[in-house]
């Protein structure tokens, strides 16, 4: 009787520690999975964000989007960057001008970023769900979407601020080219060899021929018998920076007009690259 009494009770320990070790790997089985979701939701969520950045920069570098164009496109593509992106919507502001998902609205799960031109706030970029049916309340955000909406305020900053100076600087150059192909007087410009590289419309009044007749031939073609005469000159300009002459120059209908050039050498890195100057027909004076 003892003896099976003791083989009981060494059993009934051995079961004992069995389950003490059942539980013990089910316990670090079951947290096993959980790293492993954790991961594979991380990995999920980090494709999602270079997915986001990959369609982010087809966005930005087609040329023929206008800035409201790629705004439009941007805000479409943002809610498949987030956790859950079923019942997430998006809304970009610049300046007076909004872009949002259709169903966007605002809500007290959501995350917003200004974005800053110069340390100055020009527009926000927003992003929140419409409800919490699938969200934790308390944290609906994961930590990397913070960091990734914070990454796209940036990128959309440099962006917009690109656009506005090349906006701008067509702006200046349409305004440059009005008030050069408007005024009486002709502006031209050659390079170190002496070809035309710009001459402004009004030199088809002045001696007949046109712009394409004149750019991209060298000027000496074009007048006559002051060739030689012209090119010293050329050669004292690349010396001086700067020459003034008058002298007849025959126009394409054969008739004859007293021009003054006026021209200031072009350099580059302390090297001669050309000239630039205005043509003036002082006929009447002669």
């Amino acid at each position: 009787m003892d003896f099976n009494n003791e083989a009981r009770e060494e059993l009934l320990l051995a079961l004992q520690t069995l389950e003490q070790s059942y539980n013990s790997l089910d316990i670090k089985y079951k947290n096993a999975l959980k790293v492993q979701a954790n991961y594979e939701l991380l990995l999920s969520e980090r494709v999602k964000e270079l997915q986001c950045h990959s369609r982010l920069t087809e966005i930005l570098g087609h040329s023929d989007y206008s800035l409201n164009e790629s705004l439009s496109k941007i805000v479409k593509i943002l809610p498949e960057a987030w956790q859950y992106p079923e019942i997430a919507e998006a809304m970009i502001q610049v300046g007076e001008t909004n872009f949002a998902t259709e169903n966007y609205e605002i809500t007290k799960w959501k995350q917003q970023i200004d974005i800053l031109s110069h340390g100055e706030k020009t527009g926000m970029v927003s992003l929140g769900y419409l409800n919490d049916s699938r969200i934790d309340p308390n944290e609906p955000f994961l930590d990397e979407e913070y960091e990734l909406l914070l990454s796209i305020s940036g990128r959309l900053s440099n962006f917009i601020e690109k656009v506005r100076v090349i906006n701008s600087l067509e702006n200046s150059e349409i305004k440059y080219r009005n008030l050069i192909e408007n005024i009486i007087d002709v502006v031209y410009e050659i390079d170190n060899n002496g070809v035309i590289t710009y001459v402004s419309p009004s030199i088809e009044k002045l001696i007949g021929y046109t712009q394409q007749d004149l750019i991209g031939k060298p000027f000496l073609l074009f007048v006559g018998k002051n060739a030689e005469y012209l090119n010293q000159r050329f050669l004292v300009l690349t010396e001086k920076g700067e020459i003034e002459n008058e002298y007849e120059v025959i126009s394409k209908t054969g008739n004859t007009h007293w021009i003054r050039f006026s021209t200031k050498a072009m350099f580059e890195d302390g090297k001669f690259a050309g000239g630039y100057g205005t043509l003036a027909d002082i006929t009447e004076r002669k």
